[in-house]
């Protein structure tokens, strides 16, 4: 297999991995599920989506560096694994955080911008992060008005508040990753 064919490979695999367990934590704490499930409560298509949603956010990332002519440095493997995790805690924080939703959205949205500036700390990183945040908001705002897919607590066309917080720290987490997997040479995905 082709060098750069494996990293869109690992970089698709770990997004539909860790998507889905994500995904799996709010079905579980009954944050949000499936219209129709066929594995563990979520649907089959899951995996896919969050897999090709991760190659799409790192190709705007990657294309937005080369863009502005941001200079990113090849970040260690150990930020990547920091960044991905924390952003895993998140997902999973969001799903059992009690459901008061002033105090929900207030905590993961203190918590998503401090990690924001902890992991990347400069006004690139967080005017992606809001711009990621606002393509994977909508873009779940269109899975839910088909029917597919739903919150419990909705609060704005289908989708809860705090949602946005979650694609901030993804933005992150995959523009580490794919920094990681695509830098060696400089190289623009």
């Amino acid at each position: 297999m082709l060098p750069q064919l494996k990293k869109f490979l690992i970089l698709f695999l770990a997004g539909a991995l860790l998507g889905t367990t994500g995904d799996y934590f709010h079905h579980v704490s009954n944050t949000a599920g499936y219209n129709h499930p066929s594995f563990l409560g979520l649907a089959w298509w899951v995996p896919f989506l969050f897999g090709f949603a991760t190659l799409g956010f790192a190709f705007l990332t990657r294309t937005t560096d080369y863009l502005f002519r941001k200079k990113s440095k090849r970040p260690s493997l150990a930020k990547v694994i920091i960044s991905l995790t924390l952003f895993e805690g998140l997902y999973l924080f969001s799903g059992y955080l009690p459901d008061s939703s002033k105090t929900k959205i207030a905590i993961l949205y203190i918590l998503a911008v401090v990690l924001v500036v902890i992991l990347d700390p400069s006004v690139y990183a967080f005017v992606l992060s809001i711009a990621i945040a606002s393509i994977g908001t909508l873009a779940e705002v269109f899975i839910v008005s088909l029917g597919n897919f739903h919150y419990t607590q909705p609060e704005w066309h289908g989708v809860p508040y705090w949602l946005p917080s979650l694609y901030m720290v993804a933005c992150v987490a995959i523009a580490h990753t794919a920094r990681y997997l695509f830098n060696e040479k400089r190289i623009y995905v």
